[in-house]
């Protein structure tokens, strides 16, 4: 099996001689699979998905023109808890996100001082995944801080709400990542978007993609209860589901996945807030290889 990926911007080709698009292959034996992710590049135009043990995923260069990348059906392979509140909420961002992209595109300072933060604790030049990513705004912040940065959101219409390069469409539950392949994850204001039964698994599996020692900066909605919630500031009738935390909840989530808590803070955008950084503790540690495997395809 094979992932093709072509990058859009002219370079020389030295097996042509001659100005054109790079195109890479990566090959993958069947045995290497649930090991394996699609790869994943700043620049990229489009990649043939790859049908793994963690499901599909499509690597899109949201609005370029021409584009003509296949839209991978996730729900395949799909966790089956909360599917009915996830699917509501993902197809209600998708219609939302011209809007949403413009009303968030520029960030509150306590955005501003968390991504400080993240990027200040991972080592230059190593990996961070976006987890929930949108439009991108966050991506393109990380990266200004140095960091190679991709992003990952189960909304298509959010990744094609701008045109920022290096977005894939995936269920965070299951990541197209290799284990240990990032020192950094960046989850704001997306992990409340799941049932309070999901939300085990989607902490695991960033356990899971996060190097020893790395990095998790995540925001969530503070209260109590769960539920549906019309999508008012945006213009429109549907609804999202939004599962709120207490801190002894959330923190306890975090330390049975593996995670030590360094610090949480409050603040309030619409709604109250719960803001966490903690770290991965050891469990096994993943090898230096899987970080630069990471890193090198972010580069091309």
């Amino acid at each position: 099996m094979r992932w093709k990926a072509r990058w859009p911007s002219p370079r020389r080709d030295s097996r042509r001689g001659r100005a054109g698009n790079s195109v890479a292959w990566l090959d993958v034996r069947r045995q290497d699979l649930p090991e394996v992710a699609s790869p994943v590049a700043s620049s990229v135009d489009l990649v043939l998905s790859g049908d793994d043990a963690r499901g599909q995923h499509e690597l899109v260069k949201p609005g370029l023109a021409g584009h003509t990348g296949r839209v991978t059906e996730l729900g395949r392979h799909a966790p089956s808890g909360g599917r009915e509140q996830i699917a509501e909420t993902r197809q209600t961002y998708d219609l939302i996100a011209s809007e949403y992209a413009r009303r968030n595109s520029v960030a509150a300072a306590e955005v501003a001082e968390r991504l400080d933060e993240l990027a200040a604790s991972v080592p230059a030049g190593r990996a961070v995944a976006d987890i929930g990513c949108g439009p991108g705004r966050d991506v393109k912040m990380l990266r200004a801080r140095g960091l190679h940065v991709a992003g990952f959101d189960l909304s298509l219409g959010q990744l094609q709400a701008s045109d920022v390069p290096g977005l894939v469409q995936a269920d965070m539950r299951r990541l197209p990542l290799r284990a240990g392949s990032v020192h950094g994850i960046w989850c704001w204001a997306a992990l409340v978007h799941l049932p309070r039964e999901a939300v085990p698994q989607a902490l695991a599996e960033f356990a899971r993609v996060v190097h020893s020692g790395g990095s998790l900066v995540m925001s969530i909605a503070e209260g109590d209860g769960a539920g549906f919630e019309v999508a008012a500031p945006y213009g429109s009738d549907r609804r999202r589901w939004f599962t709120r935390y207490r801190e002894p909840e959330l923190t306890a989530l975090l330390t049975a996945a593996g995670f030590s808590i360094r610090n949480v803070r409050r603040h309030r955008a619409y709604r109250d807030w719960l803001s966490v950084h903690a770290t991965r503790g050891p469990a096994g540690g993943p090898s230096e290889e899987a970080g630069q495997w990471f890193s090198g395809v972010m580069t091309g």
